[in-house]
């Protein structure tokens, strides 16, 4: 089952996703999936990132191939780095209509 987050008329939603259909569900993700009866188009909707955290922690040069692939000595600890939340985006384009 792949869950999607939009937003439909003004309002962060959450759906099953099967094909160009989306079956609206009557809760978020974090409550009960249970399908809301109401179907809608991919072409009604506009996809948002799955998550919208408020912070990002990151760990740079934290494998090898990726030092390896930077040609630099590995750090002695790791380095941390922060983002915003609101880094992460959606999708560009539909999957559907990509055929990705």
């Amino acid at each position: 089952m792949l869950i999607g987050r939009f937003l439909y008329k003004n309002k962060v939603c959450f759906g099953s996703i099967e094909g160009h259909d989306i079956h609206l569900l009557r809760e978020n993700i974090f409550s009960t999936i249970e399908p809301s009866g109401e179907r809608l188009s991919l072409a009604d909707i506009a996809l948002l990132p799955p998550v919208q955290p408020p912070l990002i922690i990151g760990l740079g040069r934290n494998y090898t191939s990726h030092v390896e692939e930077m040609a630099v000595e590995p750090p002695d600890r790791l380095a941390v780095f922060f983002k915003p939340g609101r880094s992460i985006i959606g999708r560009l384009s539909n999957p559907v209509q990509t055929g990705r």
